[in-house]
């Protein structure tokens, strides 16, 4: 994938001070005529004050929500320094990882096919009128894993966010527009979901993904760790639909059995990334996040 790496030139001086007077300094200086101090105001922060990162970091934050929201740009930041990728000259591959593989191994173990048995399941609850969606899918396994390395013991962390990208593409008209709380129960799924990125292939892709989901979506997200105990997700992934409604009594349930999750298909998995944004952009609204 190709990047574009960003830095804001003399970023924190741009900012205005409200507090000039801790930029402003003076020195005496003996080779002007007659020999006096010299006084000079810096506007905007300084390098060396600690407040300048923090406050300039609001200056970035509201550029890449705006780039995002407004011009659809799948853009990143750490204080001063921005990243862009280039969609069209990615096509498929969202991996930031040093080691080479294949592009479509094959699964050679049939072992971890069997002990991928089972659901995955979303849980969505919606603040507005109280109501509650919840949906599961068993995916083709064996056809999933075709397209994975296979040299993972586990692959807990990229089933985890493949429920995340499953969920907003099953409601994506729901989400669409709003701020989003989002509760993971595995912190390896979750580190990478907060920071964007990951060193394996899948996992990086996903998250990749998930965020082109966000931009085509105009949401805003903030993801939080639940333990697996308390994690109600569990429950439709698992089949226990009538754990779940008792666990949910009180409240409003939409539809009287659960909605299919729409898990992307490897022919989506293999299209390029610009694709993911195109396909919730044209759905979405322009509102941005409330």
């Amino acid at each position: 994938m190709t990047l574009s790496l960003s830095d804001l030139a003399m970023a924190y001086r741009l900012i205005p001070c409200s507090q000039p007077w801790f930029t402003t300094f003076g020195f005496f200086d003996p080779t002007v005529v007659p020999p006096r101090p010299q006084y000079y105001w810096l506007p905007g922060h300084t390098f060396g004050h600690a407040a300048s990162v923090v406050n300039f970091n609001r200056f970035g934050e509201l550029l890449v929500i705006a780039a995002r929201a407004l011009a659809a740009v799948p853009v990143e930041h750490y204080v001063d320094d921005f990243i862009i990728p280039d969609l069209s000259l990615g096509g498929s591959d969202a991996s930031f990882s040093r080691r080479r593989r294949p592009s479509a191994p094959e699964c050679s173990d049939t072992s971890d096919i069997r002990r991928l048995r089972g659901a995955l399941g979303a849980v969505v609850f919606d603040p507005t009128d109280g109501s509650v969606r919840f949906a599961h899918a068993e995916p083709n396994w064996a056809l999933l894993l075709s397209s994975w390395a296979t040299d993972r013991k586990t692959y807990i962390a990229e089933l985890e966010t493949l429920a995340a990208v499953s969920t907003y593409n099953t409601y994506g008209s729901l989400i669409q527009g709003r701020k989003v709380l989002h509760f993971i129960d595995n912190t390896v799924a979750l580190s990478a979901l907060i920071h964007g990125y990951s060193g394996k292939p899948e996992l990086a892709k996903m998250v990749n993904i998930f965020y082109l989901q966000m931009i085509g979506l105009r949401a805003s997200v903030f993801f939080d760790y639940v333990p697996s105990k308390a994690n109600i997700a569990d429950l439709p992934s698992r089949g226990d639909i009538a754990r779940l409604r008792l666990e949910l009594r009180g409240l409003s349930i939409r539809g009287g059995s659960p909605d299919l999750l729409a898990v992307p298909s490897i022919a989506d998995w293999s299209s390029d990334l610009s694709a993911w944004t195109r396909r919730h952009t044209l759905r979405s609204s322009t509102r941005l996040p409330v």
